[in-house]
């Protein structure tokens, strides 16, 4: 099988959200920038193995709020 490695960045953003006053909610909203470093594998042909690791690099988030790292693992099989 082959091996491939990847980086991609990966950015959000979000208003505040609302209460039903329309007063926004505390803690909530922002901005957030990540980097998502990838392996992939594929152990043979019409099958590919993705394995990232997502790290959160910066964030500019409203209030209080907390962003962890997240581990994906992800498979793909080609049926035609």
């Amino acid at each position: 099988g082959s091996v491939a490695f990847s980086v991609q960045a990966d950015a959000r953003w979000a208003e505040a959200d609302t209460l039903a006053s329309g007063a926004p909610l505390p803690n909530s909203g922002g901005a957030m920038l990540a980097f998502t470093p990838s392996v992939l594998w594929s152990p043979r042909a019409d099958w590919l193995v993705k394995l990232s690791f997502q790290v959160h690099a910066f964030d500019w988030l409203n209030g209080t709020q907390s962003e962890s790292s997240v581990v994906m693992l992800s498979t793909v099989v080609d049926l035609n």
